[in-house]
């Protein structure tokens, strides 16, 4: 298993849980990662 991006997204208003999804599996592209500017060095499953 690869790279997979995790969206949850609430409720503006209420901050309800509305729904979550998985990406599909990017593998080992990290074109995701550099595109919204962080560094791929030491950042892949720190929870950054």
């Amino acid at each position: 298993m690869g790279l997979k991006l995790n969206l949850t997204w609430f409720d503006k208003k209420t901050e309800e849980f509305k729904g979550e999804e998985y990406s599909k599996d990017f593998g080992d592209d990290g074109s995701v990662i550099e595109s919204l500017g962080m560094p791929l060095k030491d950042n892949i499953n720190n929870g950054f």
